[in-house]
C-alpha cells in the first residue's frame, strides 16, 4: 500500500469519529481556503517582502479554523519527557543575513500544535516565494520528511510545502506539496486568488481601537 493510499485509508477511518476534526481532507480544505484568502490581500506579493511576512499573515488565516490548537510561526521549542528543548535537526550551520527574504531557518515556518505536548502536533508548513519547485533532496523536502517521520522526534501528522509565485498573467498562485509519514504523499494542490474576496481578519479588532 502506498503512503497516499495508507493515509487516505486512515483518514476515512478517523472520520468515523465525529470528535476528530483534523483528518487529511479537513486540514487540506482549511489550508487551501486560508491561502486563497491570503492571495487576495492587496500588494502582498507585489514586492520582495520576506517570507516571514507571508507566513505571519497565513497563520492569522489559519488560527480560527484550528482553535483550540495554536498556529505559531517559527516555533523553535519542543516538549519531551526531559522538559523544554530547542527544535534541532541534524543540519550543519547556515549563514543567515539580516536582509534575507527567503526565511532560511531550521525550525519550521508554521506549526499547528498544542503547546507543551507532542500529542497534538498536527501540521508543519514550509513556505517559499523564490526559486524552483520542490525537488527531492532540497532542504525543505528533507525538513518536512523529518518533521513528519513517525519514528523521528517531532511526530507531525501532516506537512505542507507552499510555493508562492505569480504566473505570466500576474495572477498570484500557490503550489502545495503534501507530506505525511516521513515522505511526500503524491497529493498536490494549486490555489489562486480568483475565487476569493479580501477580508482583513484584523478588521474587527481595528474597529475597536
Amino acid at each position: 500500500m502506498s503512503i497516499l493510499q495508507a493515509m487516505l485509508h486512515a483518514s476515512r477511518k478517523v472520520r468515523m469519529k465525529p470528535e476528530n476534526k483534523w483528518d487529511f481532507e479537513s486540514v487540506r480544505a482549511v489550508v487551501r481556503s486560508a491561502i486563497r484568502k491570503l492571495l487576495k490581500e492587496p500588494k502582498l506579493l507585489d514586492f520582495q517582502i520576506n517570507e516571514r511576512t507571508l507566513t505571519q499573515r497565513l497563520s492569522m488565516r489559519l488560527q480560527p479554523a484550528f482553535h483550540p490548537l495554536f498556529v505559531d510561526c517559527e516555533y523553535n521549542r519542543m516538549w519531551t519527557e526531559q522538559g523544554d528543548r530547542v527544535k534541532r535537526l541534524r543540519w550543519r550551520a547556515e549563514l543567515t543575513r539580516t536582509d534575507d527574504i527567503n526565511g532560511n531557518t531550521v525550525y519550521p515556518d508554521i506549526v499547528v500544535h498544542k503547546r507543551g505536548t507532542q500529542a497534538e502536533n498536527r501540521l508543519v508548513i514550509e513556505a517559499k516565494r523564490r526559486g524552483s519547485t520542490l525537488a527531492k533532496g532540497h532542504k525543505d523536502y528533507r525538513k518536512l520528511c523529518a518533521f513528519t517521520n513517525p519514528k523521528g522526534l517531532f511526530h507531525y501528522n501532516l506537512g505542507a510545502h507552499l510555493y508562492f509565485r505569480r504566473n505570466g498573467h500576474g495572477r498570484a498562485r500557490c503550489h502545495i506539496v503534501w507530506f505525511a509519514r516521513g515522505d511526500v504523499t503524491g497529493v498536490t494542490d494549486d490555489v489562486d486568488n480568483v475565487t476569493a474576496s479580501f477580508r482583513n481578519p484584523c478588521a474587527p479588532a481595528l474597529r475597536k481601537m
